[in-house]
């Protein structure tokens, strides 16, 4: 695999990363369900809900986790983009 494919790779899996990231703020609004209304770490979704400590702390974990991926994927993506020089077909012909 050549440096042009891993960095294309990179960012690829990067961008992956970011997008599922992005798409936890999807699950949010179904988190206000009276059985799973985590109030204590959302609380505008989970407004007038309770929730037992482990499912507190398994939203914590969650929203955690994303939080997370969205910087993981944000430094790959950085890091990725970084200036850096590529050789190019005609750089190997010369």
């Amino acid at each position: 695999m050549g440096s042009e494919d891993a960095g294309r790779s990179m960012i690829s899996h990067g961008l992956f990363l970011f997008l599922l990231g992005l798409l936890t703020g999807f699950v949010i609004p179904a988190l206000t369900s009276p059985r799973f209304g985590a109030s204590e770490i959302l609380s505008i979704a989970g407004v007038g809900y309770s929730a037992t400590a482990w499912q507190e702390q398994l939203v914590k974990v969650g929203l955690g986790l994303g939080a997370l991926s969205i910087l993981l994927a944000s430094i790959l993506v950085l890091y990725g983009l970084r200036g850096g020089t590529a050789s190019t077909s005609l750089d190997r012909e010369l």
